[in-house]
């Protein structure tokens, strides 16, 4: 007799009024008055009964059993997949077998019943491969593989493809759950995102000018990549005071004034007579519509000049996270500092009243995204102002 490896089989005795089983190779697993139920392992072995008669007298017989063994079934593929994806499963080839495969997630495609499947993937979740393999001695064994299938990311990436130096610009892709972000720029620096789906960035550099990012979910990877044309924007304007006239000789396609960072409607040529006192800058644009403001100009109109200041600092130039300012000061007075950015936009303003002659103060940087900036110092007779870089 034949039977397969941890296969159950019953065996039933005849010609006796009552029967002992026994066995080797295998393990009884129930009986009944005339059968035995088997369940064999892996090694050859028998079958043995003892009948008795009504009158006590006994027989023994024996039933050798081979035990052929199961296919061996172990299915080598990925486990992690991505949606609309591919994927190829195999198991080994095995002489005189026959192999049955399924799958749950996917769609086979091509032949089921060759020693390797392509399954076609579907939406992201979860699925299986299945395979039942039938040995040409009849024993068959299944297996079962678990599929993860992660989104597929697909980036395109959002934001504008034309742009100012030393402007700040955002750029996203869609978020998906559990995704990982990596972003890379050529011709300016991530501010702020990197890691997420939207960064800041801030171009430094004229000309041709790059952002990528990769995208990944689990095994699933994409990237994507878009050329951005980065303007040159205009040198700084030097702002020259004669009396109250202010004017400037950087050659642009607009002026526009500024007083105390308001806008001064209809000062727009690149001379302006100042009215009253204040901070003035002015913001000049080129052919591309890039601008550049000046640093400020003090105008102290009807305001009598007095005290002096000399030795001004500022350092570190460039700066990291702070700026120390020092000057020297002909007597005890009020100073006012001021920070623009590079279009003339006022950021920060402090004043120190009654500073000491020996001045000397550090403002923090830390929440300022790399570029240029303009520190501005008042006294009562004047200002000095200083391009800064912030790194």
């Amino acid at each position: 007799a034949t039977v397969c490896k941890n296969s159950s089989q019953t065996y039933t005795a005849s010609g006796a009024s009552s029967y002992t089983f026994g066995v080797t190779g295998g393990v009884i697993t129930s009986t009944t008055a005339t059968t035995a139920t088997i369940t064999w392992g892996s090694a050859n072995g028998s079958v043995n009964v003892t009948g008795a008669s009504a009158a006590g007298c006994t027989a023994t017989a024996s039933l050798a059993v081979v035990v052929n063994p199961l296919p061996v079934t172990v299915i080598t593929g990925p486990s992690q997949v991505c949606a609309n994806n591919n994927g190829s499963y195999s198991v080994s080839s095995q002489s005189g077998a026959t192999y049955a495969w399924t799958a749950t997630g996917g769609t086979i495609s091509g032949s089921s019943t060759g020693n390797s499947i392509l399954v076609n993937w579907g939406a992201a979740g979860s699925g299986t491969v299945n395979i039942t393999i039938t040995s040409g001695a009849g024993c068959a064994d299944s297996r079962t593989m678990n599929i993860t299938i992660n989104t597929q990311p697909t980036p395109t990436i959002s934001g504008p493809a034309t742009v100012c130096q030393n402007s700040s610009q955002t750029y996203s892709i869609t978020s998906i759950a559990g995704t990982a972000y990596n972003w890379s720029v050529s011709g300016g620096n991530i501010t702020s995102g990197a890691g997420t789906n939207s960064v800041g960035v801030t171009w430094t550099s004229s000309g041709a000018g790059s952002i990528s990012v990769s995208q990944s979910t689990g095994s699933c990877m994409a990237s994507s990549t878009s050329a951005i044309t980065v303007n040159a924007a205009p040198a700084i304007p030097t702002v020259f005071k004669q009396g109250n006239v202010l004017s400037t000789n950087a050659v642009a396609s607009s002026y526009q004034w500024y007083n105390n960072g308001v806008l001064i409607p209809s000062a727009t040529a690149n001379t302006y007579t100042a009215t009253t006192a204040g901070n003035y800058t002015v913001v000049v644009t080129n052919a591309s519509g890039c601008s550049t403001s000046s640093a400020s100009v003090i105008a102290n109109v009807g305001i009598k000049a007095s005290a002096a200041i000399t030795n001004v600092r500022m350092y570190p130039n460039p700066a990291k996270d702070k700026v120390t300012i020092s000057a020297s000061l002909n007597k005890s007075q009020d100073i006012t500092i001021h920070v623009f950015d590079i279009n003339g936009k006022m950021l920060y303003s402090t004043t120190i009243v009654n500073a000491d002659a020996n001045f000397s103060r550090t403002i923090s940087l830390e929440t300022y995204a790399s570029g240029v900036y303009m520190i501005q110092v008042i006294t009562n007779s004047g200002s000095v102002q200083e391009r800064i870089i912030k790194e």
